[in-house]
């Protein structure tokens, strides 16, 4: 399927460019949209050049994003 074929191009070290580090089911507690950073529910601080926050119906970190603009 799309999602499949998407998700292996960007996390493939056979492409241009460097991987992707997705990570799944990590929980969010505080957002620097400014310095996309991310800050996690176990206290680990992840940086990055973009943060997508993908969490669907929830919408915890559009709230996150908007509370720290």
């Amino acid at each position: 399927d799309l999602h499949s074929q998407l998700k292996s191009a960007a996390t493939s070290r056979d492409g241009v460019g460097t991987p992707v580090d997705l990570r799944t089911n990590s929980r969010v507690v505080t957002v620097d949209p400014e310095a996309a950073t991310v800050t996690l529910v176990d206290g680990r601080s992840i940086a990055a050049d973009v943060v997508i926050g993908a969490d669907g119906v929830h919408v915890s970190i559009s709230i996150l994003v908007a509370s720290s603009c």
